[in-house]
Formats: structure tokens, sequence, C-alpha cells
């Protein structure tokens, strides 16, 4: 049995920018964070016993099917069709927090998943390998409307600065700063689940459609020039205050770029009143108007908010996870690739 673990993302700055619709003519960086809240999956061959099927795949739905190509879940279906998995499998998918809420879990699992079959299959891949087969199997095969943040932090972990475009042109690094910064800057981080979950595929093709007419050109040439500017000053490891004053910009950026900007309204009601409690500054995770968001706010401050806001009904710290994906194969001697 294999057990492949990938982490979720918490999106800092540049959002939007990492549209390949969008950083093919306007090279663009992002900064994101791997969270240490994860997605988990557990494959292993399905012995031939069963005359009603040969895969069985457990997620919030169960299928049971003959062939691979007969799998309703569109991402499951392509990797195990394009990575040539003929025989059957068994797949169970399980998260620390809830899919479809703004924290690159539709990634996270084509990462876990990709990496667990390479296991299954004997052969080793680095991340950044990973990485560019799941892009090929969401963008060329499934056909999703997404950006690159969400499969890079999933498969390589860590605190990434992404610099995309001109054209095809990626590349990746570490946040350049100390472990005291790291550190600081984890702590600071404060998650509340706001609303319930929704499709993030919705929102993401909305986004792919502005960007092609043009209609959000201005507010993401505004969100580009902002992350340029954060990533000089987190790497000059300034202030949670100034950082948090950045954020506040991306957010009244983010408000320009959505589909319904008045569901965003009690969201902002929420970053406002957090701010006389301390907060430096907050962030809504995902494409959509729902779902996970983060306040930056110190550490001493933080149960003030929690005391505050009632109707948020979860909250979490976060450190940072340092490994991305990571496989073990029970069968053999328990080790992590």
């Amino acid at each position: 049995m294999i057990i492949s673990r990938a982490p979720f993302r918490l999106s800092l700055f540049g959002g939007g920018t990492d549209y390949p619709g969008y950083f093919s003519t306007e090279p663009s960086v992002i900064t994101a964070a791997a969270m240490d809240k994860y997605c988990y999956l557990t494959l292993r061959a399905l012995p031939p016993f069963f005359d009603t099927h040969i895969t069985r795949l457990v997620y919030s739905r169960i299928e049971a099917v003959q062939t691979n190509n007969d799998l309703s879940h569109p991402t499951a279906r392509a990797c195990l069709v394009a990575m040539g998995i003929e025989s059957g499998l068994e797949i169970h998918y399980d998260g620390d927090l809830p899919a479809r809420s703004g924290i690159g879990s539709s990634s996270a699992f084509t990462v876990a998943l990709v990496a667990a079959i390479n296991r299954l299959k004997a052969q080793k891949h680095s991340t950044s390998e990973i990485t560019e087969q799941v892009l090929k199997i969401e963008h060329n095969i499934v056909g999703e409307s997404t950006g690159i943040q969400d499969q890079i932090i999933a498969a390589q972990g860590g605190v990434k600065v992404i610099s995309c475009g001109p054209d095809d042109n990626i590349s990746v690094r570490n946040l350049l700063v100390s472990d005291e910064y790291l550190k600081l800057l984890s702590d600071s981080i404060l998650v509340g689940f706001y609303g319930a979950q929704r499709d993030g595929a919705e929102h993401s093709n909305y986004l792919t459609e502005s960007i092609k007419s043009g209609k959000n050109k201005r507010s993401l040439d505004l969100t580009r020039q902002l992350s340029f500017e954060a990533l000089e000053l987190l790497e000059a490891e300034k202030s949670m205050g100034e950082i948090g004053g950045l954020l506040k910009s991306g957010w009244q950026l983010k408000r320009r770029m959505m589909q319904e900007t008045n569901s965003l309204d009690p969201l902002n009601n929420l970053f406002e009143k957090a701010q006389k409690l301390g907060s430096h500054g907050g962030k809504l995770m995902g494409a959509g108007g729902s779902g996970f968001f983060y306040l930056l706010v110190d550490r001493e401050n933080q149960q003030k908010v929690r005391d505050e806001f009632q109707e948020i009904k979860f909250w979490t710290n976060i450190q940072f996870d340092k490994h991305g994906v990571t496989t073990w194969n029970l069968s053999e001697d328990g080790s992590r690739e």
C-alpha cells in the first residue's frame, strides 16, 4: 500500500497573475506557502476478486468502475489513463481541511495521486518533475483553467517565489529570509473558515475569460506591481505591519476582480473590525467568495480576534511545510521519499 501526502496552499501575494493567459505577456512573481495541513491518499493494487469493478475510488463519493476511463472524477481518470494504469486500484482520499475552500485542494489531490502512482511504478521523480507532470495533466488533458501556484506548492512545499513569463518560462526558488523571520510570519497567520465550500473551477473560468477580454487587466497589473513590492519587503524582513499594509491593498484589488463583489462585504467588514483588534491585514485564500481566509495578526492579539468573531466556527494556526509531497510504501520498509 502506498500512502501519499501533499500540503495545501496559502497564497501570500500575486494570486491571479499566475494564470498562463496573463503571465505569458506580463512577467509576474507570486509568493505562496505550503501549510502543515494536508491531502492524504492511500493507494493499493486491487486484487482481481471483484466481478463488479476493477477500480474503486473513495472521496466525497464512492466510484466502482470496470475501466479507469469510466471514472467520473476528471482528475483521477486523467491521471490513471495518462500514466498508463490499466490494472485495478483502490484509492481513498482524506484531508485535514475541507475541499473546494480556496486552499488548492484540487491540485493537492492531483499531486498526491501522481506521486503515489510514480511510487507504485517504482519510478523516482523530483518534485519539480512531479510539478510538470501535474501541470500537463490539469491543463492539457483535463483542460482546467487554473494558475500554477497550487501545483508548485503542493509538490515542492516551503515558502516559494514563483517567477513566470514571458511565454511559458517558470522558475521557482525559496523565499530568501531567515528561519526566525519565517517563524514570525507563520506565527502571525491566523486562518479562519468563512462560509460554504464552492466550486473553484467556476471562478477560475471567470478569471480566465476576464483575462482574455482584458476586463481585469488594470487590476491584475496593479496586483503584479504589488507582488514585486511585497517580495522586496519580505526579503528585507520588514515588520508584519508593513506586510499587512500590502495585504490590505491586495484585498481591495481582489474585490475589484470578483464576479459578485457584494458577496465579499461581510468578510470586508470582518477585516475592518479585526484591524481594530490588532490585525495588520487579511486575505481570502481562493478565487471564490467563500472558504478559507487568513489574518496577519500578532500572537498576543489572536485570542481577542477569535473571541470577537463567534460566527467563525473554525480557526487554526499554521506552520509552513518544508517537504512538499511525500510518499510511503508500507509493503517495503516504511521509508519516506
